[in-house]
């Protein structure tokens, strides 16, 4: 997963973490995994989907670092891993 986040902050910042700071950027990365902050689909050690909730409050959730494999990508894979994420987000609050 982390060759793969820091693919996604090159390509917003043009700085790859692993360069700057790698073992920071390694501990941040298994830190957002044990707060269960960070969402994915592996298959045969291939990551398939990720997506970091930044903010999960009852009146917003925040993501990002939403990744799709390439192979993946057009097939509705996304969209799928997407819907049961938020309802899985959206479950977590009661309804007032």
């Amino acid at each position: 997963m982390v060759p793969v986040h820091a693919a996604m902050t090159v390509e917003e910042t043009g700085v790859n973490p692993l360069d700057v700071d790698p073992n920071g950027f390694r501990e941040r990365c298994a830190r957002r995994i044990q707060q269960g902050r960070v969402w994915f689909v592996f298959e045969d050690e291939h990551l398939l989907f990720k997506a970091d909730v930044i903010s999960d409050l009852p009146d917003v959730n925040y993501l990002e670092g939403i990744y799709v494999s390439p192979e993946n990508r057009g097939l509705g894979f996304g969209t799928r891993c997407m819907k049961q994420l938020t309802n899985v987000l959206f479950d977590s609050y009661e309804v007032s």
